[in-house]
């Protein structure tokens, strides 16, 4: 038994750096999808003599967009839906140079997809589904397929059965008010 589980935790180990791996090499080709299509929009132009280098007045020094680290990794866990889209609207709104326009958000979101959430992601993405149009779009409909959150009645009824039984008073507290929170 304690082979079967260190081989199993080596295994998810390997499959975890695999994962982060492939969520690095989306992230390249998304810069690279980027660059290449603010090339494309530049007009091309014949060499003229070079212009002296711009110097950035200070104060615009200071609206650089924060880096951030990538949303995590997203497989299709029902209650873990609502959690990544929301860091990727984040994240889209605190670097919205980076995502000019709602195929970048989406390629973006798409390359966070693991497992059978990236097998529909692709799906969608290689069949040009409508959901594909916005960022907003592909959410709602990323909800519609892996969200399975209480509706407004249950999450009272769930609040309203709620025990703290033989958990910490912190987890019986979380639980509550993460609860609350999703019924307002």
């Amino acid at each position: 038994a304690a082979e079967l589980r260190e081989f199993l935790e080596n295994s998810n180990a390997r499959l975890t750096q695999q994962e982060e791996q492939i969520v690095g090499t989306g992230r390249a080709i998304q810069a690279l999808v980027s660059q290449l299509q603010r090339l494309q929009m530049e007009p091309t132009q014949q060499p003229t003599a070079p212009s002296p280098p711009v110097v950035p007045e200070t104060s615009t020094i200071h609206s650089a967009e924060p880096r951030l680290p990538s949303p995590t990794v997203y497989s299709g866990e029902p209650q873990l839906c609502r959690a990544f889209l929301t860091k990727c609207s984040l994240y889209f709104s605190l670097q919205p140079s980076s995502f000019p326009t709602e195929e970048s958000k989406i390629a973006f979101a798409i390359t966070l997809l693991s497992g059978r959430a990236a097998l529909w992601g692709t799906a969608v993405w290689n069949n040009k589904h409508q959901c594909v149009s916005s960022f907003q779009a592909f959410s709602d409909e990323l909800r519609k397929v892996f969200d399975r959150a209480a509706s407004g009645r249950e999450v009272a009824r769930i609040l309203a059965e709620l025990r703290q039984a033989h958990r910490t008073v912190t987890d019986y507290s979380i639980e509550f008010h993460t609860l609350a929170a999703e019924r307002k």
